[in-house]
């Protein structure tokens, strides 16, 4: 369990870092974290309404995160970051993205850096 945090806290440091690359276990983990982060701010907020602040918040602070995150998984299968704006097309954009994140990394180096290393997040190497 302590590997889940690790990789989540460490993912949300590197939160500005759009170069490099993400393997895609850790990029899953950050992102099943903050969706079962949210789950439980969103149960706490029907219990108890100031907490609708928090959801927000938090949700907010968590933008860039996931965006530099997306950002080095899109580079693990060699394609550039300006693949995020992809997502501003309905539909048909978030499709796209997703097969890309959804895919295996390139095994071996590519123009956006050597293969990530398993947990490279924890040990906060890039």
């Amino acid at each position: 369990m302590g590997g889940i945090i690790d990789n989540f806290i460490g993912t949300v440091k590197n939160g500005l870092a759009f170069r490099g690359r993400t393997d895609r276990r850790d990029y899953w983990v950050f992102i099943l974290t903050f969706l079962v982060i949210l789950a439980v701010l969103l149960w706490f907020a029907e219990k108890i309404s100031f907490m609708d602040a928090f959801v927000k918040l938090y949700c907010v602070l968590m933008i860039l995160p996931i965006l530099a995150a997306t950002s080095r998984r899109l580079h693990d299968v060699d394609k550039s970051a300006k693949w995020l704006f992809a997502g501003l097309v309905p539909v048909l954009g978030a499709i796209c993205i997703f097969v890309f994140i959804i895919g295996e990394g390139k095994e071996s180096d590519n123009r956006y850096g050597a293969r990530p290393c398993m947990s490279c997040c924890i040990t906060g190497a890039d």
